[in-house]
């Protein structure tokens, strides 16, 4: 049994995609790989900042409480001014 080429313009549309279908695949996998990279930025800065406050953490319980109270501070207050800054 042979088989004919089909000349009929309507069969070439399903069996490649035309422009706009490519268009539309390259938006979708170009708007996926934004979302995967923004993921992966935010991560990044949270871990980074987590980093940051535990070294700022480390630091300030290294002083001594005169030293603390002369920049206005007592032991029980450093994590809470690492994190949600200090009230004036």
């Amino acid at each position: 049994m042979s088989r004919s080429i089909s000349t009929n313009p309507s069969d070439f549309r399903t069996a490649v995609p035309g422009p706009s279908r490519l268009g539309h695949r390259l938006a979708v996998i170009t708007t996926a790989f934004r979302t995967i990279i923004s993921a992966v930025n935010r991560r990044i800065a949270r871990l980074s900042q987590r980093r940051r406050h535990r070294r700022l953490e480390f630091d300030l319980s290294r002083f001594d409480d005169r030293m603390l109270k002369d920049i206005g501070l007592d032991r029980s207050e450093i994590e809470r001014v690492i994190h949600f800054g200090r009230e004036f």
